[in-house]
């Protein structure tokens, strides 16, 4: 017992071992432990014949107790702590850090400076953890200074609860396992964090602007983004290469040699972001000759492009039109509908390694779990040209698809990544995790990807890694959890690039986990769009315009999940091929 409590705790190891002492001395006296007394805990306690002190029969009447024999807590030494498994547990709508404050190392002012992270407890969860009387516990809220409560353990005390952003639920500590937030301040703390949520997105995004990064050198160089510390590598950027990314007025780069360790301390140049410049270049006159001419040429075609569009070219240049159909969205609410044979699986079929055969006994076990009916869809457009072309199509998914993803998806998750390739990196941008489904995964798979083919008026034939597409790429929200505003197209790959997404909404989480377009507007409310359209329900958008420029106005964000949890699928075509 006291070796699991230690591994558990981590904590103070000296108070451990005494407790541990006094454990190992009422074993080894035989004694009944259930008599055992401690003055400082029980009502009273007598010391018998022995010299031991034990607790007096229940049927004495304490009033014919000696008053001499009974013994008292000031007449015996602080008993060591008691040990105690408790739970911590988050009935707010914020993430709290719960802090264990080390009692043996305090500031001269008296002030606490010795704390050990426990954890942080997403809303609605909890944890159990084994510690001991009279230890001091800090809740602090994540991404803000100060504590917003502190606790010290309480023999008989073992569950402590805390509800941050709900009325009635500032402070916190006390409560049984049948308290907990109110329903009516907890449901208003959602929805002020929500509009929060939503002031915070177009505040800060509104002033975004794509950009790119030119080497334009005889070698390989590192990008890096200058925070004002060591710096963040962004990518490896070839001679002559680009590297683009989301960035904001103000914002420093700079490129770097390859053996550079401490970002643009080491920078060879500073580039300063701006709303007026799109293409940031680094030139130190050792470019090739092809790769000089390439810029002159693309450098002359932008300007005219800008001139004629009143748009940048952000694209990789030169680059064709779309080979892949595109459907129009002339006007809000406009829509296609469209008819597909590949229709809801209602079941999932038994587990067959020869699914893709389809031999007569494998068609016949699929068709017991397939709508025989046609299926019947729409896409209704939530934004028009010049805006973003997004459409939203309701009941692109059956129930039994969702889960039968998110349950794939579940074994398959591991922390996000943001770029591609040996480009990809953690970021804080993107919190969530990601995982990724192979069209030959299962036959429900296999259909979701030929109905999106009919969706999207594209042979099936190319919905895969060898020609145009992706593979499904599931993601999964904790609250909390998001993705910032981002491009999903890019010139990494010089003229491929992403061409459509598709976002599968797997379920709907209690509160927040939208998705945000803040360059595209509601034509009801005039603000950016904020959708979630449900479970089963998809938003499709297209990353290039019918010129061929991709289109910097499919800016997007996932909004923080509020309360529950979130589920997506990410279907992503690519155009002229798929070049990862």
């Amino acid at each position: 017992v006291c070796t699991h409590t230690s591994m558990m705790l981590r904590l103070a190891p000296l108070l451990l071992v005494a407790s541990c002492l006094v454990f190992i001395a009422a074993e080894e006296s035989g004694g009944d432990s259930d008599q055992w007394c401690n003055p400082h805990y029980d009502d009273v306690c007598v010391q018998d014949e022995d010299g031991n002190l034990v607790k007096p029969p229940p049927d004495m009447d304490p009033e014919t107790i000696d008053p001499d024999a009974i013994v008292t807590a000031d007449q015996v030494a602080p008993p060591p702590p008691e040990p105690m498994e408790v739970k911590f547990a988050n009935d707010g709508v914020f993430q709290i850090e719960l802090q264990w404050i080390n009692p043996n190392q305090v500031d001269g002012d008296g002030s606490e400076s010795n704390r050990i992270a426990m954890g942080v407890l997403e809303p609605g969860g909890s944890v159990q953890l084994n510690t001991f009387s009279g230890h001091h516990f800090a809740v602090v809220l994540v991404g803000e200074y100060g504590d917003f409560s502190q606790v010290v353990m309480t023999p008989g005390q073992f569950d402590y609860r805390f509800a941050p952003g709900v009325s009635g639920g500032d402070g916190g500590g006390g409560g049984g396992d049948d308290e907990g937030a109110d329903p009516a301040g907890l449901a208003k703390a959602i929805a002020r964090k929500e509009r929060a949520q939503r002031t915070s997105m177009m505040l800060n995004f509104k002033n975004s602007v794509a950009v790119k990064m030119r080497n334009l050198s005889g070698r390989t160089l590192l990008l890096w983004y200058d925070d004002g510390g060591d710096g963040v590598m962004q990518a490896r950027v070839p001679p002559g290469g680009d590297a683009t990314t989301n960035s904001y007025p103000g914002h420093k780069f700079c490129f770097t040699e390859l053996s550079a360790t401490n970002g643009c301390s080491e920078g060879l140049n500073k580039m300063v972001m701006n709303k007026a410049q799109y293409t940031h270049v680094y030139d130190d006159g050792t470019a090739s000759t092809e790769h000089k001419a390439a810029w002159e040429a693309e450098l002359a075609y932008s300007t005219k492009y800008y001139d004629d569009n009143g748009r940048h070219w952000t694209a990789y240049y030169p680059r064709d039109p779309p080979k892949l159909s595109m459907w129009d969205a002339d006007f809000y609410h406009q829509t296609h509908n469209i008819t597909t044979k590949h229709s809801y699986f209602h079941c999932i079929p038994p587990k067959d390694e020869n699914w893709s055969s389809h031999t007569k006994k494998t068609r016949k076990e699929l068709a017991k779990c397939q709508d025989q009916a046609d299926l019947n869809l729409t896409l209704r457009a939530l934004s028009a040209t010049p805006g973003p072309r997004i459409f939203e199509i309701k009941d692109l998914l059956s129930e039994v698809e969702t889960e039968h993803i998110v349950n794939l998806g579940q074994s398959k998750v591991k922390r996000s990544m943001t770029g591609q390739a040996d480009s990809a990196y953690e970021s804080d941008t993107r919190t969530s995790r990601t995982g990724w489904i192979d069209r030959a995964t299962s036959p429900v798979v296999d259909q979701i990807f030929r109905r999106t083919a009919d969706l999207l008026k594209i042979d099936e034939a190319l919905l895969n890694s060898r020609h145009n597409a992706e593979l499904l790429q599931v993601v999964h929200y904790k609250p909390g959890q998001k993705y910032d505003a981002h491009h999903d197209w890019g010139v990494d790959n010089k003229g491929p690039t992403r061409f459509v997404t598709l976002l599968l909404y797997l379920n709907e989480p209690e509160a927040g986990g939208q998705t945000a377009f803040p360059l595209a507007k509601d034509e009801s409310t005039g603000e950016p769009i904020f959708t979630h359209p449900g479970k089963g329900s998809a938003v499709l958008f297209y990353n290039l315009l019918p010129d061929g420029n991709t289109d910097d106005t499919t800016l997007h964000a996932a909004l923080p999940v509020v309360k529950g949890e979130k589920w997506l699928a990410n279907f992503w075509i690519w155009d002229p091929y798929l070049a990862i």
